[in-house]
């Protein structure tokens, strides 16, 4: 567990075996829990399904991720989203910055 000014926080011992887990190659949707969900982010897939450069902006993915945050934010204990990982496991990465 990682140490928290104010104790120990249960939320990082899931990430922790949540990326572990992705990591050993299990599929996300194995994975997943209440309160840690991978997602990929939005508009960078293809009509054929390739993935295309990311960006810093991406209007696209801001709007669907502030929804998603807005759910984690509402799920007791919090939550976490994990960016940049596609629904097969391929960590496909993110540069958005805001």
């Amino acid at each position: 567990m990682t140490p928290r000014i104010l104790g120990l926080n249960p939320l990082w011992d899931q990430i922790e075996q949540a990326l572990s887990a992705l990591k050993s190659g299990q599929p996300p949707n194995l994975i997943e829990t209440t309160q840690v969900d991978f997602k990929e982010e939005r508009g960078r897939r293809t009509n054929r399904g390739g993935i295309t450069p990311g960006y810093a902006e991406n209007e696209q993915s801001a709007n669907y991720l502030a929804r998603e945050m807005a759910c984690m934010a509402n799920t007791p204990g919090g939550g976490a989203i994990i960016l940049g990982v596609a629904d097969d496991g391929a960590v496909i990465g993110t540069q958005l910055n805001r």
